[in-house]
């Protein structure tokens, strides 16, 4: 079984059994009509990106990977604002120095969670229970610790900077 399937399992469990708050439009109405009544969901109003490098990875092989699989980072600030997501999980990802299995890991959850964040399965959902800290990737022992560097191609550098330095992050 792959861990991505059970990483996503994991999230979808989670999913269902996070607390739904309260709304006054039904389904059906959601779908058309901005509900602009007070939220609960909408505690928090400002999205600190100074402690994750601006939503710019500071380790280049990780920003190459998000400029190919272009990681919806506006989702990750709206889950934090809006659903009160705790994502302090995730800010070793984008200050790492080193490209190894730990970032790694990291990486793939997050972008996991952010398909799924995609789908508006967390939209009514108030994800502040989600415990992404407990997530113990050390596991793996020391393979957590090897870096992925060593395995890149050194042939490929100038192209992984180019595609590197296109990515751009609007923070809301």
């Amino acid at each position: 079984m792959k861990f991505s399937t059970i990483l996503s399992g994991l999230f979808a469990a989670t999913a269902i059994a996070a607390p739904v708050s309260s709304s006054t439009a039904t389904t059906t109405e959601a779908r058309d009509v901005v509900d602009t009544s007070p939220n609960p969901l909408s505690a928090r109003t400002v999205f600190n990106a100074g402690s994750f490098n601006n939503l710019r990875f500071n380790q280049i092989d990780l920003r190459y990977l998000q400029g190919l699989n272009a990681f919806d980072l506006q989702l990750f600030q709206t889950l934090s604002v809006r659903n009160n997501l705790d994502v302090v999980f995730f800010q070793n990802v984008f200050n790492a120095q080193v490209f190894d299995i730990n970032a790694l890991l990291q990486l793939q959850s997050l972008h996991t969670l952010l398909l799924i964040g995609r789908t508006g399965v967390f939209n009514s959902f108030d994800l502040r229970g989600l415990q992404f800290s407990n997530l113990n990737f050390g596991l793996i022992n020391s393979l957590a610790g090897v870096d992925l560097v060593q395995f890149i191609d050194t042939s490929f550098s100038s192209q992984i900077q180019t595609v590197a330095d296109a990515v751009s992050v609007q923070i809301i």
